[in-house]
């Protein structure tokens, strides 16, 4: 979603087209493409803290996480449900009442799986012999200010209430209760927790709970006086309310304080690492299986493969651990890779890029290439640990199951492509072009019908593969290939005829401007996708020559065959959208 957000205000900002500063666009259609995006990303950043939390409470207070069947069942409630409430960002937008209402329900339950989370973690003190060292401070602490931003958030449930609340600091106090004091509060008591596993040091544990005493009442002196000026707006310096000015001098102190207790926290680790105690392998007295291992651990972490049986005991020899010799076989290092890196770093410079100039992003897409040609060539082998949980997919293979997630976030893509074309075509109302009028129906027809060649082609690709026929696959990928190519080519021709009647990214009838926009933005992501396609087929080609991809090797095809057909069925619906509507 925010990649087709983002490729929307790229196209709009270097293109010319007018997704968001027309009438029929504009900030609603942002508003709902960033959102839908936005508020899942809430929980996913969430996630990992509540995990950390997790692991940290039943070391400290010695007690098994309390109904921790139902943390996981909970999380997983919340990650579904957070797919359907963005909607209550624009209670104030103006939209439909009705909209209003239906958004308040979703919003009301994704509270509750929470509700469980917090439950059961609290239920993990009763009868406990708690220690009060470091993680647990700051584990505690993200629980007891994930509460306030939790109850908070319930208000601005209510159309009412979110009437009075949004716009105000009300909302700021709530978001940072939540994303500060329940996520990164608990991500530095991850990193308390973890760091002599991974240096091997101590640290110095008076600095560290003087840091967790800084960082809880700066924090609260810093975002409670919000609540108390949820009239004040937001993203204002200057106020002429004398009432304001006491909560945000007690805001501005705790800023400071909150700020500079982070300070001891680098001041801490940096000095730790060089004269902290020796940690050894277990300092807490964890019982996850990280803390069966030195300190810091090795590459290979385990010289034998644990094996977990149903009481939960942890066994390092038997008949289902297999041996790594000297932790040097050739399954312990593949995982040591610097490819998935340098793919993040091409995605930041990319987006930097999509926002500041087109230099820039290009230079994003050659190193992205790069990197995922080099991260495609590297082996990387991962042995199945016996007895590891596989459900649902027991019988999927992990590269299958891949590429249907990344095939699954393609289907969020064009979504969001074809939720925004919807949105602005129904709000044009009749004043769209007539069927025939500007987008050639024959072209169109001519186009479709290439496409659904080219998935019979592919299909008989993999079964020449699969029957270890090298000149039938070779014959099936070049045929593919020309046909995909001929959709490229009739597409861009198509795209020459409307440049030269005046059809171009923002063409100057008004009645075109969003029938140009939303074409040559859905048709063009789509023709990269066909793009692709055709480089993925060359590399195919090439390496079917040197004898690659026959019978039992045959899955690299069929994997392929699966993107293609999906290539193939987004044509399917822009076909009709446009040349047939």
């Amino acid at each position: 979603s925010l990649l087709a957000g983002a490729l929307i205000l790229f196209a709009d900002r270097n293109l010319g087209t007018q997704y968001f500063s027309l009438p029929q666009g504009g900030f609603l259609l942002w508003a709902n493409i960033f959102w839908f995006f936005g508020h899942p990303e809430v929980y996913i950043v969430l996630f990992p803290a509540i995990g950390l939390v997790g692991d940290i409470l039943p070391t400290f207070t010695r007690r098994p996480l309390y109904g921790a069947k139902y943390i996981v069942m909970s999380i997983a409630a919340a990650a579904v449900i957070s797919f359907i409430v963005w909607g209550h960002h624009m209670f104030v937008t103006g939209v439909n009442p009705l909209v209003t209402k239906i958004f308040t329900v979703p919003t009301v339950a994704v509270s509750l799986p929470f509700d469980v989370m917090t439950i059961a973690m609290i239920e993990s003190f009763v009868k406990a012999k708690i220690k009060l060292k470091t993680p647990a401070l700051f584990a505690i602490g993200s629980i007891s200010l994930f509460i306030i931003g939790g109850i908070t958030g319930v208000f601005l449930a209510s159309v009412a209430l979110d009437h009075d609340l949004r716009g105000g600091y009300w909302v700021v106090a709530h978001f940072h209760y939540v994303m500060v004091g329940g996520s990164a509060i608990a991500l530095i008591g991850g990193l308390y927790y973890w760091y002599p596993k991974v240096t091997g040091r101590m640290f110095n544990e008076r600095i560290g709970k003087t840091h967790f005493a800084l960082s809880f009442i700066g924090f609260n002196l810093l975002y409670f006086p919000m609540f108390f000026v949820s009239d004040m707006p937001r993203r204002i310096f200057t106020y002429d309310v004398t009432a304001w000015a006491p909560w945000n001098e007690l805001a501005t102190l705790g800023a400071f304080i909150f700020g500079g207790a982070q300070l001891l926290l680098f001041l801490n680790l940096r000095r730790s690492l060089k004269t902290g105690a020796v940690a050894g392998s277990n300092p807490w007295n964890g019982h996850t299986l990280e803390w069966s291992v030195p300190s810091p651990p090795p590459a290979y972490d385990f010289e034998q493969i644990p094996r977990i049986t149903d009481d939960g005991t942890v066994h390092f020899s038997g008949p289902s651990s297999a041996h790594i010799p000297n932790g040097h076989s050739h399954t312990t290092m593949s995982h040591l890779s610097q490819w998935p890196l340098l793919i993040a770093a091409a995605a930041f410079v990319f987006l930097i890029g999509a926002v500041f100039t087109i230099i820039i992003a290009l230079v994003g897409v050659a190193l992205g290439v790069y990197a995922l040609f080099g991260y495609g060539r590297e082996k990387f082998v991962a042995e199945e640990e016996p007895g590891a949980e596989s459900w649902p997919f027991n019988n999927v293979p992990k590269l299958k199951l891949g590429v249907w997630v990344f095939l699954g976030s393609e289907v969020i893509f064009f979504s969001v492509l074809l939720g925004a074309y919807l949105f602005v075509r129904t709000n044009v109302g009749t004043t769209w072009p007539q069927v025939d009028s500007v987008f050639n129906i024959d072209r169109g027809f001519l186009n479709t019908i290439i496409l659904l060649t080219s998935s019979l082609t592919a299909v008989l690709g993999l079964s020449f593969a699969n029957a270890g026929s090298k000149n039938g696959l070779l014959a099936s990928l070049i045929t593919t290939l020309a046909l995909g190519a001929g959709f490229l080519i009739n597409k861009g021709l198509e795209w020459r005829e409307l440049f030269s009647s005046g059809f171009t990214f923002n063409p100057a009838s008004t009645n075109l401007k969003v029938p140009a926009t939303t074409y040559f933005i859905t048709t063009g992501a789509h023709g990269i996708h066909v793009f692709a396609g055709l480089v993925m087929m060359v590399y195919l080609i090439s390496m079917t020559l040197k004898g690659h991809y026959l019978k039992e090797d045959s899955t690299t095809i069929e994997h392929f065959g699966l993107y293609w057909h999906f290539v193939d069925i987004v044509w399917i619906f822009l076909f009709p959208l446009f040349y047939l509507l």
